[in-house]
């Protein structure tokens, strides 16, 4: 019995990785939007920040799910050993009870033999 895992480390080798989520510094972020409109400093500073905060937060957020995705698959594989083991074990005794009957059944049959037929003196 081969346990096989689906392919968790496919989607988060695909997904992008800590170094590509760029975070801004609030004094490089530059919006087009707010050049053309003249909005006040402070506010585009603000939404400069906040962005530059939520980007963070998707950083930590995508830290702690690789995180997650990592220990449950690390105790997939555990169960799945144990599952291989657990089974492997009941074999062994199953095949152990079986030859054990088998050689009661002989033993009785030889005895019963043994009794038919007399012996000679």
């Amino acid at each position: 019995m081969e346990c096989k895992m689906e392919p968790d480390e496919q989607i988060l080798s695909d997904s992008p990785s800590m170094e590509d989520i760029v975070i801004f510094d609030s004094d490089e972020c530059v919006d087009s939007r707010s050049e053309a409109v003249q909005t006040p400093p402070s506010l585009s500073m603000h939404t400069c920040q906040a962005g530059a905060d939520l980007l963070k937060e998707m950083r930590i957020l995508c830290q702690e799910q690789r995180q997650f995705f990592h220990e449950m698959t690390h105790m997939m594989r555990e169960v799945c050993s144990l599952v291989q083991l657990s089974r492997a074990q009941m074999l062994e005794q199953a095949a152990v009870k079986s030859r054990s009957v088998r050689l009661k059944e002989i033993f009785q049959q030889e005895s019963a033999e043994a009794v038919a037929t007399p012996s000679l003196p």
